[in-house]
């Protein structure tokens, strides 16, 4: 009359009456069983006292965490919970998985933490349950102005103290976010920008790839790599988006003559400047392929994008190819090169090198 399962002989008769699947029901919000209520079915189910632990966790559905009974066969977030119920503070994704021993990957185990209502991350590497009441974190910046809106102006070195106390952010980084077009900083103290407020770009030359054609136009050289095929976006810079004239929360759209286009967009809590959006279709518009030069013009007057893809070994050194490059006038030459490049004629070779524009660097005449 017994059925053999998970290793245990069990009247068939009783397998109706087995209150596992009741127990299981038992379980809070942490997935914790009372092992007490569930000494108490499986005793009236006719299981001996000293075999109720070895019967419940006789499959995945139930363990012996630390001494507690949890139901395994949930939720992964309910794992979660209870690891962090358990752990009874704040921890970093790495502790609560080491805590309940789940072989979920660290971006799985992230990814729940961050979607579901019952954990809230409080600091850059930690979470919490909500219930503990702990202030959220949404980041450096979003921090800093939550925190300028309670307080009114602060000194920096006040933010970044208490952004260390509460989010366990470096006050170096909590510093540099107090630059962001969001605030002003004056005197050593940072509030939030005034509405209407002029937002003036700190003084940097343009960096590799960036090359100045005139007043809001714009060059931009850079190698086809998987990113731009895959149709990621890419960091512009201070410095561009200052001769392009971009303000903070602005979106450009710039589109070529067969109406394909580029966003630049400039969110006030970026800390780097403002960023293009994906160039995929434009380098498929243009046959780039992986591993081509591809130079973008992009002129605030008419809000235009012109695109042309290069392979180097197509090409003689010479200023046609410069100007193919950099998106000077062909016959502006090294004058024309050297007002790009914001410098001196007799500098442009060792700034090219400087700023690692080596291909154009290598395209220059030799006579």
């Amino acid at each position: 009359p017994y059925s053999y399962t998970d290793g245990w002989l069990v009247l068939e008769s009783a397998f109706a009456a087995d209150p596992t699947s009741l127990i299981l029901d038992m379980a809070d919000e942490f997935g914790c069983i009372d092992m007490d209520a569930a000494g108490d079915a499986l005793r009236r189910w006719g299981l001996e006292d000293d075999l109720h632990l070895e019967w419940l966790i006789r499959s995945d559905s139930v363990r012996e965490v630390k001494g507690q009974l949890v139901r395994w066969n949930g939720p992964a977030a309910e794992k979660l919970a209870f690891s962090l119920n358990d752990i009874g503070r704040p921890s970093s994704a790495e502790r609560i998985i080491k805590h309940i021993g789940t072989d979920r990957s660290i971006s799985y185990i992230k990814n729940t933490l961050s979607s579901d209502d019952r954990f809230v991350r409080v600091a850059r590497k930690k979470w919490a349950l909500t219930s503990w009441g702990f202030p959220e974190y949404t980041g450096i910046a979003s921090s800093i102005r939550r925190l300028l809106e309670e307080t009114g102006p602060m000194l920096i070195e006040d933010v970044a103290e208490r952004l260390a106390s509460d989010f366990e952010i470096k006050r170096s980084s909590a510093r540099m976010y107090c630059e962001v077009p969001a605030f002003a900083v004056e005197e050593g103290r940072v509030r939030l920008r005034r509405e209407g407020e002029a937002y003036v770009y700190p003084n940097s030359k343009p960096g590799a790839g960036v090359f100045v054609l005139g007043e809001e136009r714009l060059g931009l050289l850079f190698r086809v790599d998987r990113d731009v095929l895959r149709g990621s976006g890419r960091l512009l810079g201070p410095a561009a988006g200052a001769i392009l004239g971009v303000a903070p929360n602005d979106r450009l759209v710039f589109r070529d003559p067969n109406g394909l286009s580029l966003a630049v967009t400039f969110p006030d809590m970026a800390l780097n400047g403002p960023s293009l959006g994906s160039q995929r279709k434009l380098a498929e518009a243009a046959e780039a392929e992986l591993d081509d030069c591809l130079t973008l013009v992009l002129d605030r007057d008419d809000m235009s994008v012109a695109v042309t893809a290069t392979r180097l070994d197509d090409h003689e050194p010479g200023w046609p190819l410069a100007a193919r490059l950099t998106g000077i006038d062909r016959d502006a030459e090294l004058n024309g090169l050297a007002s790009a490049l914001q410098c001196d004629p007799a500098e442009v070779e060792s700034v090219l090198r400087d700023r690692g524009d080596n291909a154009v660097a290598d395209a220059l005449p030799r006579n």
